[in-house]
């Protein structure tokens, strides 16, 4: 019974050397895996370019009132038909809403904008569409 718990120096410095490789291995692993770069990034368009959060496209103001609603879920403007999602509060703590443009006689689909509450150079409250993040060959307004 004794010799079941019984390990040679042999077996000793075997489990030792396995344990030691193990180690020295996920080292080796780890290293590898640090020595990669990250992936090449072009940003082409500043997520943040001053503290006024006001773009230049100011929403006409008879669309303020089906934008303030939220049980409203689409307007027709010009030849689209605008779908809206449910408003949210935003990074900038101002309510949004996303807008999801489709061409009103073949129904495809156009874009997406989004459109916020926030102040004018008067400090009233107006809506606005942010300015896009990202590079889009379609761009579409609610401009008339």
């Amino acid at each position: 019974m004794l010799n079941l718990f019984y390990i040679t120096i042999y077996e000793m410095d075997t489990m030792i050397s396995t344990i030691r490789n193990l180690g020295l291995f996920i080292v080796a692993i780890s290293l590898v895996a640090c020595t990669s770069p990250p992936r090449d990034v072009d940003a082409r368009l500043p997520l943040v370019e001053s503290s006024k959060i006001v773009s230049s496209e100011i929403v006409p103001s008879k669309y303020w009132k089906i934008l303030e609603d939220s049980s409203q879920k689409e307007f027709s403007h010009n030849h689209y038909l605008i779908h809206l999602s449910q408003p949210y509060d935003s990074a900038l703590n101002t309510q949004c809403r996303l807008l999801s443009f489709f061409h009103d006689s073949t129904n495809k689909f156009m874009g997406t904008r989004t459109v916020c509450v926030g102040s004018d150079d008067s400090n009233d409250s107006v809506w606005f569409l942010t300015n896009n993040i990202s590079s889009e060959e379609t761009s579409v307004s609610l401009q008339q």
